[in-house]
């Protein structure tokens, strides 16, 4: 069996955090920052839109259409959009943690 090349290397693991941040999420999970105090993922994932401001568009689109009481469809739909964009950042801060050496896990609310 041939060693995982980086970019593989970089793709297996993208997938097991972000199976790892599925179930955080879905599970109402912490996430265990190398620094700082545990955070609600849920937090996290809100707060990893900050300074974004692709991500930070969609969010004041989903609130303006709430805002307005456009269908829950409508509504809903926004919501998934902003929630992949707030996902894929968030993403993006686990890996490049765990590649610089940082441990990041997820647990519980204690």
């Amino acid at each position: 069996m041939r060693p995982l090349t980086d970019a593989e290397r970089l793709a297996e693991l993208r997938r097991d955090l972000d199976a790892d941040l599925h179930y955080a999420l879905v599970a109402q999970r912490c996430v265990r920052w190398p620094y700082g105090d545990p955070e609600l993922v849920a937090e996290a994932l809100y707060a990893a839109t900050i300074g974004d401001a692709q991500s930070e568009a969609a969010f004041s689109l989903l609130v303006r259409a709430a805002a307005r009481g456009e269908s829950a469809v409508s509504v809903g739909t926004l919501f998934v959009e902003w929630t992949k964009l707030a996902r894929a950042r968030l993403l993006d801060t686990l890996v490049e943690l765990t590649e610089d050496g940082q441990r990041v896990t997820f647990g519980s609310r204690q």
